[in-house]
């Protein structure tokens, strides 16, 4: 039989580089980059955000379960405190996971392939740059969101590649907004709709698994599980929007 010449041909890896894609041909594209890279992406995930979602449910539970007398608040005081400093620890760990996963697909699409271990090496070395960006991204779309929302959502998006290029560019801080913004500049509305369907897409992975998983009785180690489904699924959300980060920095006018 011969090929139907007006039949169109799946996106490859290579139109990231020489037209702007549309959503279908991004989810495509990051679908096979995923398909490619599971096990790396996998394990990556699962050590940094087991232990954030683990310590994260010990919290909660000390929080819920202490007593009301001074001994207790004494006590309550300490646990506190300790798993407090491990939960900012842990939650700035939780930027190694961005990190990874773009040194990941990296290689992806340079014709390469590393294993989590690795990606996790790269991910450490710009970890400093990744924390100084996020906390600063973060200083800034505060006071925005509390004066309105609008203005937060739409710095938001401006700034949504800018953990991309702490390890694509080597950029960090504030030069790592600002190109983000040039990224973004001109193609708002693209970005902002792309991302809300690869968000959305995530979110529906997630209540998929975790009706899977509702069998499982309440408790502390059903609560972990489905946190750490929301962050594994959250992979998706992540390759995706780094495609649509790598297309637009290909095809920016």
């Amino acid at each position: 039989m011969e090929p139907n010449p007006g039949a169109s041909m799946p996106p490859t890896k290579q139109d990231l580089n020489s037209r702007v894609l549309q959503l279908a041909e991004l989810l495509q594209i990051g679908w096979q980059i995923i398909k490619n890279n599971w096990q790396n992406l996998l394990l990556l995930t699962l050590i940094i955000s087991v232990p954030m979602n683990i310590v994260g449910e010990i919290i909660n539970r000390v929080i819920n379960n202490a007593n009301t007398d001074n001994l207790g608040n004494l006590f309550l005081g300490f646990s506190i405190g300790g798993l407090a400093v491990s939960a900012v620890v842990l939650s700035l760990a939780g930027i190694l996971i961005p990190l990874g996963v773009a040194a990941i697909v990296m290689a992806d699409l340079g014709g390469t392939k590393i294993d989590y271990q690795n990606a996790l090496k790269q991910a450490f070395g710009r970890w400093g740059a990744g924390i100084k960006t996020s906390l600063l991204m973060v200083v800034c779309l505060i006071p925005l969101a509390i004066a309105l929302v609008v203005p937060a959502i739409i710095f938001g998006v401006f700034w949504a590649f800018s953990i991309y290029l702490v390890m694509t560019e080597n950029l960090s801080g504030w030069a790592a907004l600002k190109r983000s913004k040039t990224v973004v500049q001109g193609r708002w509305w693209k970005v902002f709709g792309n991302l809300i369907a690869f968000s959305i897409l995530a979110s529906i992975a997630a209540w998929i698994l975790q009706v899977v998983f509702s069998f499982l009785p309440n408790g502390a180690v059903s609560n972990v599980i489905f946190a750490t489904i929301n962050s594994v699924t959250t992979i998706f959300a992540i390759v995706a929007g780094f495609a649509l980060f790598k297309n637009l920095t290909a095809n920016q006018k």
